[in-house]
């Protein structure tokens, strides 16, 4: 399922059971295999990253409750290494945090973004760089669940199909 929260991780306290309810939906067609996590910027500037690392805590354990699986894993990407620190002063903070929450939170990876390029707007991942995050979270998540199926998982282009909603 998805979830796009529009004012960032503040968005994620409140009631979000219709996405649940999509995630119910996806596990009638499939087997949900695991979270995959990318942050935006909206949570990097402005003041609004004070209690970001304890609320996605608080996010992904409701989330594995709320699923009735406290080991799915997750798999988070980092911001990339092109934002401009003037103007997301925090977001390399968020991307440390994310390797610390891995730390202590069970089957959770962080993938690197480390080399990966952006479109003009010094904002988001150009394409190659979307296609290599998704190769990079589909071998993090064959490293924390080196199961049979895994050995599918041939193409980024499969990651959503068959990583997160498998037939």
């Amino acid at each position: 399922f998805f979830f796009q929260a529009e004012d960032g991780i503040r968005d994620l306290q409140g009631d979000w059971s219709s996405d649940v309810c999509s995630s119910d939906l996806a596990a009638t067609k499939g087997i949900l295999r695991a979270i995959l996590w990318h942050q935006g910027e909206s949570n990097t500037y402005g003041g609004r990253y004070a209690d970001y690392p304890k609320l996605l805590e608080e996010f992904f354990t409701r989330v594995r409750k709320d699923l009735g699986d406290p080991a799915l894993p997750i798999i988070a990407g980092e911001l990339g290494e092109f934002l401009d620190p003037a103007q997301y002063p925090m977001a390399r903070q968020l991307n440390q945090d994310l390797h610390e929450l891995a730390d202590i939170i069970t089957e959770m990876q962080v993938v690197s973004a480390k080399g990966l390029g952006c479109l003009k707007d010094e904002l988001h991942f150009d394409r190659s760089a979307v296609i290599e995050l998704g190769k990079r979270m589909c071998a993090a998540y064959k490293e924390v669940r080196s199961e049979e199926h895994t050995s599918e998982l041939q193409s980024p282009c499969n990651l959503v199909c068959r990583l997160l909603l498998e037939k």
